[in-house]
Order: C-alpha cells, then structure tokens, then sequence
C-alpha cells in the first residue's frame, strides 16, 4: 500500500504499487525493466536516466508491458531523460511543464482530479 502524499500525518492509504529505479540507459533493458513491471504487479513505474533520444524509442516501446502506455521526457543530448510506465487502468494524462537545460520531469495526473 502506498501512503497518501499530501500530508505525512494522513491516514489514507492509496491501493497501488510504485515502483522507481535508475536505469542508467535503458537502451539494452527493456526485457529487465518489463519484467519487473510485470513481476511486481506496478501500477507506476518510474524510470530515471534512461539516455533516451525521442519519445517512442524502440527500447522504451519494448519495455511497455500490454495493458501499460508510458510518459517521458528528454533532452537532445540523450543523457538523462526520464519514463512513467503506467497501467491502463489509471485515467492520466501528463501535464505541460516548462523545459529546464538541467533537468527532465515529467509529472502525471489524475482526470478527475482537474474536473472538480
């Protein structure tokens, strides 16, 4: 169970797994990082530099369990760049942020969360 992340003293307990790793590349890791999505049942999984260089790279594609889509983030010189593999299940969408030079983010949101 995660523990809601809006206050430490909330009670709330949130029915999900989450997941997060340093990839360091993910080129020649997509068999490593599907399978753990997979073994462990993650609703989230987030990957940390994953040296990717476009938004459908093949080695991030691979790695997509079926049932699961992913968000990213990168830069043009292919260092850092960050993934959320997500289940389908999970009505998200990713939100717009500002480009920084110095760091990749990439944040996702609930829908109904922004309708209320």
């Amino acid at each position: 169970m995660a523990k809601c992340v809006n206050c430490l003293l909330c009670k709330f307990e949130l029915d999900m797994k989450i997941g997060s790793l340093n990839l360091r590349s993910a080129m020649k890791k997509s068999m490593y990082i599907r399978g753990k999505i997979e073994k462990e049942k993650m609703d989230f999984f987030c990957g940390t530099d994953t040296w990717h260089c476009q938004s459908d790279e093949p080695s991030l594609v691979r790695a997509t369990p079926p049932d699961y889509d992913y968000v990213e983030d990168y830069n043009d010189n292919c260092y850092g760049s960050v993934v959320i593999f997500l289940r389908w299940s999970h009505n998200t969408y990713k939100l717009n942020l500002p480009q920084y030079n110095t760091q990749q983010c990439a944040i996702i949101w609930p829908h109904n969360q922004l309708e209320s």
